[in-house]
């Protein structure tokens, strides 16, 4: 069977004491401490994934900027930007927002924009979202045939 070429995309979230990829927080067993070492965890990850026969559906995710006002437990009314991070999966679409953390899906591309802006705003009527910064979007690739890694 031919060589082929994959491209991985995560969505990696700095979460004050640790990276988050995937809902996988990092460090695990030590490693992970920095992106690098969470670009390569996450290269294993897909290197199992292949040799088990899988085939990645790869999808580019679409970073889509939103803005809401949430009244705060105390009154206040506050204005917040935040990204939401949207991409099709049976059908429709799943969306989260990183810096918050919140997660839903929509039958469409609006619904599943209005579905994230709804649950982070329930959140931040609750508490203040973290302040850990813009999550990053890292491509990686990985050449494999079926008797394993070509190259990373």
């Amino acid at each position: 069977m031919a060589t082929q070429t994959y491209t991985f995309t995560a969505v990696v979230n700095w979460q004050g004491d640790h990276y988050d990829a995937f809902g996988v927080e990092f460090p695990i067993g030590g490693k992970g401490a920095t992106i690098s070492e969470v670009i390569e965890a996450l290269r294993e990850e897909a290197k199992e994934f292949l040799a088990e026969g899988e085939q990645p559906n790869y999808v580019e995710p679409i970073v889509e900027p939103f803005e809401i006002s949430v009244q705060d437990s105390d009154g206040t009314m506050r204005n917040y930007r935040f990204d939401a991070v949207l991409y099709e999966e049976d059908g429709g679409y799943c969306s989260f927002c990183p810096e918050v953390g919140t997660a839903s899906c929509g039958d469409d591309f609006d619904d599943a924009m209005y579905m994230i802006k709804d649950a982070t705003e329930l959140t931040l009527q609750d508490s203040p979202p973290p302040n850990y910064g813009k999550p990053e979007i890292i491509k990686y690739q990985l050449t494999f045939s079926p008797a394993g890694l070509v190259n990373a």
